[in-house]
């Protein structure tokens, strides 16, 4: 059974990391380095060149922990994997739910102690349940696709998370 997600008056630290495209200054320089964004159709690309940034910032005080920025035609994951390092043990990292894959939680999980994640599921998001732990509330197995075990040997068959289901009124049910 994984261990309860305490409280942060328990001495836990909640960061969130985000990403987002930024426009920089319009130079030959900069539209070789950073690229630009598809208008599509017939509009082109986009005005201004962007780089495509990430950040880890604490959720309390806002505080920026770290950031990984480039090129914008390289994925967010790609950048935020690389601040997983920088995350603090004991800790929960609000993500986006298109982080939701092995090769980017499963090094954030295992690369320091006591580190979680949260992020809302998406409708499509397959998985195998384990234990009920309570109403809405299970134990699930979530399968390493073997396409990203061919790109990472060394990741599992499959890695355990909480599921838990909820519903605002006047909404659909949600899982995270």
């Amino acid at each position: 059974m994984p261990a309860p997600i305490a409280s942060a008056g328990a001495g836990w630290r909640c960061t969130a990391s985000m990403g987002r495209p930024w426009r920089v200054a319009d130079s030959v320089a900069n539209r070789a380095h950073f690229g630009s964004a598809d208008a599509g159709g017939d509009r082109g690309v986009s005005g201004y060149p962007l780089l495509r940034a990430v950040v880890l910032m604490a959720v309390r005080s806002h505080l920026l922990v770290s950031a990984a920025f480039g090129p914008y035609a390289v994925d967010e994951r790609t950048y935020a994997r690389t601040l997983w390092r920088s995350v603090p043990d004991e800790s929960v990292v609000l993500v986006d739910r298109n982080y939701l894959q092995a090769d980017v939680l499963v090094p954030l999980m295992t690369s320091g102690r006591d580190r979680h994640w949260l992020t809302r599921a998406k409708s499509t998001t397959a998985y195998r349940s384990i234990q009920r732990l309570g109403t809405g509330d299970e134990l699930v197995e979530l399968a390493v696709s073997s396409e990203a075990r061919r790109k990472d040997p060394a990741l599992p068959t499959h890695f355990d998370v909480r599921a838990i289901r909820y519903q605002r009124k006047g909404f659909r049910p949600r899982s995270c």
